[in-house]
């Protein structure tokens, strides 16, 4: 079952894709200034994703861009779907529609062979 969590609106949790080292890193800081982010310089080398405030099934927190699982019924029992997370409004409609019971499988980004499900 997820939860809603319950974040500070002011400082949301973020993540970054580095597009240069290929890795995906916590935010700590972000200058809108200096276009930097945790003191690097980004202009077109990161990929900054929010947190939709969901927490999965184990406990994780859903971002933009993970890629999850939920059992969905299409009336001959159910089957396991994938679905790439867009933004925080839109996996909450997605919820309503498909139930509590979602799970991160991995990223747009680190789980290449995810894609060829969706």
């Amino acid at each position: 079952m997820f939860t809603l969590k319950q974040f500070n609106k002011e400082f949301p949790t973020f993540r970054v894709w580095d597009k240069k080292y290929k890795t995906m890193c916590k935010v700590h800081s972000i200058d809108l200034k200096d276009k930097t982010i945790n003191g690097v310089y980004v202009q077109k080398r990161c990929i900054l994703m929010q947190s939709t405030g969901i927490i999965d099934i184990n406990g994780k927190e859903v971002f933009e861009l993970d890629i999850i699982s939920y059992m969905f019924d299409h009336g001959l029992g159910e089957q396991k779907e994938y679905a790439v997370v867009n933004d925080g409004n839109s996996i909450s409609e997605f919820i309503s529609l498909v139930g509590e019971e979602i799970k991160i499988e991995g990223n747009w980004f680190e789980d290449k062979n995810l894609k060829n499900l969706i």
